[in-house]
């Protein structure tokens, strides 16, 4: 099964890193898939939820809210460069709630909308 390498990264840390059959990505003029052999392409992402489909598996095997980014597609590698970006795996509840918690606390209103976000999406 062919597949492509998937990088997430923040401004922040790598996020995510595997090999992929399948990346389901919020473009700014519409949802777009990105396949195993997909046509160089540059596109920049509004917010929305990512949905990764690993090799190894059928179904999703990730989710992902962005807050906007940019994704670089070639041939065998899909690149998303996020500005803000967090897993959305009901797991987390507790982690998210704390990191919200935090940034209201420091005044910082877009982290504090943005994990709303999150938290609504678990």
């Amino acid at each position: 099964m062919d597949s492509t390498a998937f990088e997430l990264v923040t401004p922040e840390k790598i996020l995510l890193g595997l090999d992929v059959r399948m990346v389901v990505m919020p473009g700014s003029v519409g949802r777009f898939g990105v396949l195993p052999r997909h046509a160089p392409m540059l596109a920049t992402l509004q917010h929305g939820v990512v949905d990764i489909y690993e090799k190894t598996t059928s179904s999703r095997s990730h989710r992902i809210l962005i807050d906007d980014g940019i994704a670089d597609v070639d041939g065998s590698h899909c690149l998303l460069l996020a500005s803000r970006a967090e897993v959305l795996d009901k797991s987390r509840k507790g982690e998210v709630t704390a990191k919200r918690d935090s940034a209201k606390r420091r005044g910082l209103d877009q982290d504090v909308a943005f994990l709303d976000k999150v938290l609504a999406l678990l």
